[in-house]
């Protein structure tokens, strides 16, 4: 919690300046999942959805990015001798997005992030760190399609698992909601 602290009041700092033009944004994205650990893998669907705000200055992008993943649906679920298995259940966490823009609707990113999930056997929440990249285009004003690949590694063992490894490639929407504000009072009405 006091990391999540931490990373909201840096983002805040960065995001105030006057020269950083940003917006809000809330999408969905399909995640393909394999997890694996000491003889155990698991591949699953997952659905996320993320809330951000996201600006550019010059050609640079900075995004902050918090999401939440409500289920797994399984694909297959191998368990190690022990019965356990590296099946998560829900995960949520924070992500910085840094990046640069190619050109107006293209922006390629880096995903540097932290996510809690919860393991279905043995039932425990582990923390574990994001890297990752992708791809994001404009597809309308508002309108964005996005494609990555995201590695997670957990940093702290489990109990005859080991620390789980995960490899995720999502595609996703994101919608920008338009914050900037009339210019005359005319526009108002």
């Amino acid at each position: 919690m006091k990391k999540t602290t931490l990373l909201c009041s840096i983002l805040a700092a960065c995001f105030s300046s006057s020269v950083f033009a940003g917006s809000l944004y809330i999408g969905p994205t399909l995640l393909a999942q394999n997890t694996t650990a000491s003889h155990s893998n698991f591949s699953g669907i997952r659905p996320r959805v993320a809330l951000g705000y996201a600006g550019t200055m010059d050609n640079y992008y900075l995004a902050a990015e918090f999401f939440v993943i409500p289920t797994t649906v399984t694909l297959s679920n191998v368990v190690n001798q022990g019965g356990v298995s590296t099946k998560t259940t829900r995960s949520y966490g924070a992500s910085l997005l840094p990046g640069i823009m190619f050109n107006d609707k293209l922006l390629g990113y880096l995903r540097l992030g932290a996510m809690s999930s919860s393991f279905s056997s043995p039932k425990v929440m582990k923390t574990g760190y994001q890297a990752g990249f992708g791809l994001q285009t404009g597809l309308t004003k508002n309108w964005d399609l996005r494609g990555e690949y995201i590695y997670t590694a957990y940093s702290s063992a489990m109990p005859n698992l080991g620390a789980p490894k995960s490899n995720e490639l999502g595609l996703g929407v994101i919608y920008r909601f338009d914050l900037t504000p009339p210019a005359t009072c005319e526009d108002c009405f």
